[in-house]
């Protein structure tokens, strides 16, 4: 298992913004000044990464009007991640699939990609979340819960909430479906 390590931090309008390294994993930490509160996690759309303009702002309007920390990763060949011949190669067919306006081949490509990259990002996701609960503001007790975004968000959040159906789940955020583990 790998160290979190924090590689920058900025605070503004009482909200403490840290990017972070978990190995190959790179993420931002959005936290109130309060300690031990909810955990949401955010996935974001596909094609974007962890700051992408509307997910900063769901996690920052969280933040204020909740209470909540909220977490972002970047998902396997998004943001800072390298990219693998894989990731171009599905960019590509389903921008000709677009261009084509050919709904079935879009379809059988977005499902194929998203699906790898759900495979992959399920246990970075756990990984991160094993090593945020070991911080002391968020603790093995904090409710997690999933806001993910829409697209690729929804790809990787629906199997990470699956993930483990075991007893008992990690908690839930208020409106989201638990993580378990």
């Amino acid at each position: 298992m790998h160290k979190l390590q924090f590689t920058a931090e900025t605070s503004s309008a009482g909200i403490l913004e840290r990017d972070f390294a978990l190995g190959a994993i790179t993420g931002v930490l959005w936290s109130p000044a309060a300690e031990h509160t909810a955990l949401v996690l955010m996935g974001h759309g596909g094609g974007l990464h962890k700051k992408a303009p509307g997910l900063v702002a769901r996690a920052r309007d969280t933040v204020t009007s909740s209470g909540f920390t909220v977490v972002a990763i970047d998902a396997p060949g998004h943001g800072e991640r390298p990219r693998r011949a894989v990731d171009d190669q599905a960019r590509t067919d389903i921008r000709e699939a677009v261009m084509a306006g050919d709904n079935k081949r879009f379809e059988e490509v977005s499902i194929r990609y998203s699906t790898g990259l759900a495979e992959q990002a399920v246990p970075e996701w756990q990984e991160v979340l094993d090593a945020l609960q070991e911080l002391p503001e968020i603790g093995p007790a904090a409710p997690i819960g999933y806001g993910g975004g829409i697209s690729l968000g929804t790809a990787i959040g629906i199997p990470l909430t699956a993930a483990d159906p075991g007893s008992p789940p990690r908690s839930s955020a208020a409106g989201s479906s638990p993580i378990r583990r």
